[in-house]
């Protein structure tokens, strides 16, 4: 990157077990949510936000420009699978889906976004309820 270069790019991102399966328990969630906070780091990334519930993960993450997101995701997953079915030491094997969502999030909107990350347990439990925002 060349000198004097400044941005602030932020991404939401999602993904899920194969299946969409409810099997990210919370004793593997909170390892996890660590071990892909590690990865965040070593890619040196800025991890903003990291939750989910049993069924998918949610990561609120703040890159510079040479960073290829895709890339990112694809290392994300690829380790922390590895490392999911290390601790579980299961003959099941643990995989997740191949796809994922990937969104980008404004300066001002970072706040907004953090906090739907962080509550996802809340949101997830809660009955379905469409809330539109206009802007």
């Amino acid at each position: 990157m060349k000198p004097n270069t400044y941005t602030k790019l932020y991404a939401h991102c999602i993904f899920a077990p194969k299946g969409r399966e409810s099997l990210l328990t919370d004793s593997i969630s909170e390892n996890i949510h660590k071990y892909i906070y590690g990865i965040i780091k070593e890619k040196r990334c800025f991890p903003i936000a990291i939750n989910g519930t049993r069924d998918h993960i949610h990561i609120l993450i703040g890159f510079p420009p040479t960073i290829n997101i895709s890339d990112l995701i694809r290392d994300i997953k690829r380790s922390s699978s590895l490392y999911i079915n290390q601790i579980t030491q299961s003959y099941l094997k643990f995989r997740l889906q191949e796809g994922f969502g990937a969104f980008t999030v404004g300066y001002k909107d970072l706040d907004r976004v953090y906090k739907y990350v962080l509550n996802q347990d809340i949101i997830k439990n809660k009955p379905f309820q469409r809330n539109i925002e206009i802007f």
